[in-house]
């Protein structure tokens, strides 16, 4: 497994490729980006400690999926969904890559902006799903703030 530790802060800090998931290429970009976001932005290690919780994202454009599971601080991304997520986004891929580009202002996702906006017309068109967004909206803007990268 390919895995990185955040030393600057917290050394229980870590966020692990799954065996195998080094194929998946939208397993390998979120590994990237989440790691990169939580060395440049330490603030981000709190959300990470504290989000409990499994998370689907599925690129139905490319048919590719990946499973991210957090607890305590640890993050293992696969590339195989092995379980029932909490939360489950489907839409394309760009759309993945625009969720993280929403601005955190106040601690909060800013949906006010054109990627918001954007984020918010996908949502009500059903071209992006986010099943377990009512249920787990402390969970979501906490995964929202570590993938963030504005």
């Amino acid at each position: 497994m390919q895995n990185t530790e955040d030393r600057s802060r917290n050394s229980d800090i870590k966020i692990e490729l799954s065996k195998g998931a080094e194929e998946n290429g939208l397993a390998n970009i979120l590994f990237d980006l989440i790691r990169q976001n939580i060395e440049r932005r330490p603030e981000k290690i709190n959300d990470l400690q504290r989000l409990n919780t499994t998370v689907s994202l599925s690129a139905n454009d490319i048919d590719v999926a990946v499973l991210l599971r957090f607890q305590n601080g640890q993050l293992i991304i696969d590339g195989n969904i092995s379980e029932e997520p909490e939360i489950k986004i489907i839409t394309d891929s760009e759309t993945i890559l625009d969720l993280s580009r929403i601005k955190i202002i106040g601690g909060l996702p800013y949906y006010f902006d054109e990627t918001g906006r954007g984020i918010i017309k996908k949502l009500l068109s059903g071209r992006l799903k986010i099943r377990g967004l009512f249920a787990h909206l402390i969970k979501l803007t906490r995964l929202t703030r570590i993938m963030s990268v504005v």
